[in-house]
This record gives C-alpha cells, sequence and structure tokens, in this order.
C-alpha cells in the first residue's frame, strides 16, 4: 500500500502543470507581444543591418570623401539612416524583439572601404551606395507588398521612395558606366 501511495505522489510530483505551461504567467503585467512572422522578422534584420551600414560607411565618406558631394552624400546616409534605424527600433518595441547592431553582410563593403584614400574612395564609395540601395529597395519593395505586420508594410511603403531617391542619388554621383569594349 505504501509502494502505491509513494508512485502515486511521484506521478503528481513529476506530472507537468498543463495549465502553467499554456498560459506562463507575467510579473511585469504587460500584454503579450504579438508575434511576427519569419518575413516581417528578417525584413526588421536586414533593414536595420543595411541602415548600420550606411551609418558607419557614411562616416567613412564623411571623413575621406575627396568630393564635396560625396562628403554631402555620407552626410545624407548618416541622417537618414539614423531615422529609419528610430522607426525600425520603435517598432521592434513593440514586439519585444532586439534588433541587430552588427552590419550583417554589408561588413564586407565596409572592409573594401576602411583602407582606401582618395579618388578610389570615392569611386569605390558610389559603387557600393548603388549596390547597397539596390538591394535595399528590393527589401522594401517586398516588405511593402507583402509583409504580415499592418504597421511595418505601411512604413515600408513610406520608406520605399527614399530608398530609390538614394539610388537614384548615388548613381548619378558615380556617373556614367563606360560602355563596354567591342
Amino acid at each position: 500500500m505504501r509502494a502505491l501511495i509513494l508512485l502515486a505522489v511521484l506521478l503528481v510530483a513529476c506530472t507537468p502543470d498543463v495549465e502553467q505551461h499554456a498560459h506562463p504567467r507575467r510579473s511585469s503585467g504587460n500584454p503579450p507581444s504579438p508575434i511576427l512572422p519569419s518575413q516581417d522578422r528578417d525584413f526588421l534584420e536586414h533593414a536595420t543591418e543595411g541602415s548600420n551600414a550606411e551609418i558607419e560607411i557614411g562616416k567613412l565618406a564623411r571623413a575621406r570623401g575627396v568630393r564635396p558631394e560625396v562628403r554631402a552624400y555620407g552626410e545624407r546616409m548618416i541622417a537618414d539612416h539614423t531615422a529609419i534605424n528610430q522607426r525600425l527600433a520603435a517598432i521592434a518595441k513593440k514586439h519585444r524583439i532586439i534588433l541587430p547592431t552588427s552590419l550583417g553582410d554589408h561588413q564586407l563593403s565596409y572592409d573594401r572601404l576602411v583602407d582606401l584614400h582618395r579618388d578610389r574612395f570615392d569611386k569605390e564609395f558610389l559603387q557600393i551606395m548603388v549596390e547597397d540601395h539596390d538591394q535595399a529597395a528590393e527589401l522594401f519593395r517586398r516588405q511593402a507588398a507583402g509583409g504580415a505586420d499592418p504597421e511595418l508594410k505601411a512604413f515600408a511603403a513610406q520608406t520605399h521612395p527614399l530608398i530609390v531617391a538614394h539610388l537614384d542619388h548615388a548613381k548619378s554621383l558615380a556617373g556614367p558606366k563606360p560602355a563596354p569594349a567591342q
């Protein structure tokens, strides 16, 4: 009989409290965070890393650019992408998502520039700005068209024209591409 009672006590003690696991208690009293689909989370991450890169690369352009318009473009990257990151951070905070502080895949672009100077810097900087903003325009376009979170979709739609303007500006500063050799 003792063995049965001991077994029953052990079973009760080892059985998980389903109610506790189904509804975890929140000590802070905060409402549950809305869960974002992976596309929205990926957008937040990639857009933040891209903006982090534009800010850091913009700082390089501000310090090393030879042409005044290259330095001014670098300043614009710092200002505009800082504002973009502030908006992204506000949205991420609502969803309790911690955004990256790294440059992600854009670290390679930064590394391409860090040791360049003078005209070589200006040329490579503008090439990177065209490449990065071409990718960013597509990222923001896809999010605006197919994102799930309405606030994130609206942000992407509102920001897409600015990204395209950055792309067009970088292309105009880079000048026409040389015709291919025949």
